[in-house]
Parts: structure tokens; sequence; C-alpha cells
């Protein structure tokens, strides 16, 4: 997984200057994530990196992905400019993103302020 989410990267750098940092554990995954799962958190990083360049203006993302069994949490976090998170219009890749933890009783969360960049945390649970 994380060989895919560092291609994603690749690509995305070929036409937007950001600083990525990337913390996840590929053992750790392999051994709890089944490929449905490993699935929902690619898409749900690439979401976030979509929404990041198109209207962020960020520097650097942090991505993480932790497994302290039996939850999982996956990060995405920007330096950008931020936003009122309470006044969020759910997209149709929020929507997705939500649709998909729903199937693991995962949730969603976003934290911003303007000035403060944003964080876009999902929680979901293993079996």
């Amino acid at each position: 997984m994380k060989d895919a989410i560092q291609n994603l990267l690749a690509n995305i750098l070929r036409v937007k200057e950001l600083n990525f940092t990337l913390e996840i554990d590929d053992s750790t995954c392999n051994q709890y994530l089944n490929n449905e799962q490993k699935l929902m958190i690619y898409r749900i990083v690439q979401e976030q990196l979509n929404n990041i360049i198109k209207y962020a203006n960020a520097q650097n993302v942090l991505i993480q992905v932790e497994i302290d069994h039996p939850k999982v949490t996956i990060s995405v976090k920007d330096d950008g400019i931020g936003f009122e998170a309470n006044k969020l219009e759910s997209g149709i890749g929020l929507k997705n993103i939500r649709g998909r933890l729903n199937l693991f009783n995962g949730n969603l969360e976003v934290i911003s302020a303007p000035g403060k960049g944003c964080e876009l945390r999902s929680e979901f649970w293993l079996n």
C-alpha cells in the first residue's frame, strides 16, 4: 500500500510543488488490512490530496496511517489556507469517503480554521 501512495505522490509532484511526509508501516498494514480496506485508505488519501491541490495553497502535507488494533486512523494534514470547517459543504468526494468508512463502522472528521491548514482524520475499526 505504501508503494501505491508513493506513486500517487510522485505523480502529483510532476505538476505541483509540495513537500510530502508519508508515515505508514507497510508490514503492519499487510498484517491487519484486507485489500478492500487498503483500497479505501488509498482513495481517502487520493481524495484529500485532490482537495489540497485545488483549494489549500499548501506547501507541506503529512500523511499518516496508524494501526492500533483494532482501530485504524488515517490523517492527511496540510499547512494551507484552511477554512471554517463548520461551514464545509460536503462535495461528492467527502460523501464517497464517508460512505466507504460507513462500511467499516468508521467516521470522518475535518479539522480546519482560516489560516490554520486542514486535517482530514478518518477512523475505522477492524473486525
